[in-house]
């Protein structure tokens, strides 16, 4: 527990990173308080939200002097088929609705939301500690600051670029280089001055461009174009749950072990195991099934 303007809370990173925040600005405090109780509500309800489904009744024949009993466990059995049936209709169901079939017909795909997974948990824990960790080694509040505007630049110079090296590198190279880069430059902020940081983020924010620019790409040639909205539907999700986590699991390592080395260390290397998987992308593509897409045809 900490103590910050007479309040306790959790020493978890990111809740220590927003708290000075909300004391400044209660009115933020329950805007996300309003927030959060409106989203709670609208998952609740989806859950409850679903067709009624028919259950199949199966009777278990018994003798005339045992009907009480037999009755009882036809209602036990029936009970039972109709929940594994309507569970088994709701992930159907769910799979088709979202069309994670694809997951499993595009080999690329799956490792691509893999790789995904791992390049925002660096981005995540890179953007909301840059600034603490440069606070930490004795540089001013301002000029740490400025140190996500030198990321912002970094990687809106980078899609550009990227577009335009794509009309003669292919886009996997480009999204393998742009990993690889991602986890040096992410080190290069251990070297603790401020130019050194200021390389660090705005080097980072540039491979972020091309690593974002690519991704789609890459996901029209796993998919095609039919597929591409479901598929980066997907992609995005899984980047929301790693992009979710990662500033958490961050602020627990630095919680534990004083440092923000360690979290740089580890975020450099998830950013690494992003760019050892896609060198699987060509041995995948041999092995998966395909996408099966349905033609329609309208005779004239």
């Amino acid at each position: 527990m900490w103590v910050y303007g007479g309040w306790k809370c959790p020493r978890i990173g990111c809740i220590r990173s927003v708290h000075p925040v909300f004391s400044r600005h209660l009115w933020l405090e329950g805007g996300i308080a309003v927030t959060c109780a409106v989203t709670a509500n609208i998952c609740a309800a989806g859950v409850a939200f679903r067709p009624h489904l028919p259950s199949r009744k199966r009777t278990i024949p018994a003798d005339h002097t045992d009907e009480h009993s037999a009755n009882r466990q036809a209602v036990t059995v029936t009970f039972t088929i109709a929940r594994k049936y309507s569970l088994k209709c709701l992930f159907y169901g769910t799979v088709k609705l979202f069309r994670l079939n694809l997951l499993r017909q595009s080999y690329r795909l799956s490792m691509f939301c893999f790789v995904q997974a791992t390049f925002i948990l660096c981005y995540g824990s890179f953007i909301v500690y840059i600034v603490p960790f440069a606070n930490s080694s004795g540089i001013e509040d301002q000029r740490a600051a400025l140190l996500i505007t030198a990321f912002g630049i970094g990687s809106f110079i980078g899609r550009p670029l990227s577009g335009l090296v794509n009309q003669k590198v292919p886009s996997l190279i480009i999204f393998e280089v742009a990993m690889f880069a991602s986890a040096c430059f992410v080190l290069i902020a251990l070297l603790n001055t401020y130019p050194y940081f200021v390389i660090s983020a705005s080097m980072f924010g540039l491979a972020h461009g091309f690593q974002n620019t690519a991704s789609r790409v890459m996901l029209r040639e796993f998919v095609g174009v039919d597929n591409l909205g479901s598929a980066i539907g997907i992609y995005s999700a899984i980047g929301g749950v790693a992009d979710l986590i990662g500033p958490i699991v961050a602020g627990s390592l630095y919680d534990a072990s004083g440092t923000f080395s360690v979290v740089f260390y580890i975020s450099a290397v998830s950013s690494f195991v992003g760019f050892l998987a896609m060198l699987l992308a060509p041995q995948l593509k041999k092995i998966e099934p395909g996408i099966h897409t349905e033609i329609s045809v309208d005779n004239v």
